[in-house]
């Protein structure tokens, strides 16, 4: 596990400064495809608590999603509570509501017309993930809007240090390449980036979870399963 994250993070450096540095297409695809294996295998694992006994290095491979702009905080709440502690519940998963209408993805949502077409739209729809990824996290991260956990309450020291993460990926995805190379050079690769990076992502946590295979549920059979059943 910890040879995975040295060499992940090998790469999620070399990989940063050729996006910064070169400001070319292959450089925002390099770097976009590393950082979605920085979430997939160092900050998922982390933050489920399943990297290593260590709290320390548990606490420390958990934050590697602030180093991709996002929050640990917020997606350990949403994430490990809104999701995993009611898998696939119609009512209780947060999940299916991120997607929906534009992505039906459990048997009792409406079904409308363009659902018909959502295996074509599917794939350019996961390349806008990681926007929402990193500019939602706003609204949440004070409402901590998972169901049916939402006692949360997050502390305003925890908010700034939230904003500084914001500042610091702003800093070197956006601000230092377009002052090397002209914003509107840095754009397109930026937005490469982006997409890149949310399809890695997302397809990842897709082909887990929205399965024909997977199971489904809500609250007419919710009474008669715990949470590890779900």
């Amino acid at each position: 596990m910890m040879i995975k994250v040295f060499f992940i993070l090998a790469l999620y450096f070399t990989s940063l400064w050729l996006y910064m540095s070169r400001c070319t297409w292959w450089s925002a695809l390099f770097y976009g495809l590393v950082c979605s294996q920085v979430g997939v295998n160092i900050m998922h694992d982390g933050n489920h608590y399943a990297f290593t006994n260590s709290i320390f290095i548990t606490w420390l491979t958990g934050h590697a999603l602030d180093l991709m702009g996002s929050s640990s905080q917020v997606y350990r709440r949403s994430h490990n509570f809104g999701h995993h502690s009611c898998v696939n519940h119609f009512e209780l998963d947060r999940s299916f509501d991120t997607t929906f209408p534009y992505m039906r993805l459990h048997q009792n949502q409406p079904r409308k017309w363009f659902h018909a077409y959502q295996h074509l739209y599917a794939l350019p729809l996961y390349t806008m993930v990681n926007f929402g990824d990193l500019f939602g996290t706003f609204d949440e991260f004070f409402s901590m809007s998972n169901y049916p956990n939402r006692r949360a309450h997050a502390p305003f020291s925890s908010f700034l240090c939230h904003c500084l993460t914001k500042l610091c990926w702003l800093f070197w995805a956006v601000l230092i390449p377009s002052y090397w190379h002209g914003y509107e050079n840095i754009f397109p690769v930026w937005f490469l980036y982006m997409t890149s990076f949310s399809v890695g992502y997302s397809l990842f946590f897709a082909v887990n979870h929205w399965c024909t295979e997977a199971g489904f549920s809500d609250n007419s059979d919710v009474g008669d399963q715990n949470w590890g059943v779900l």
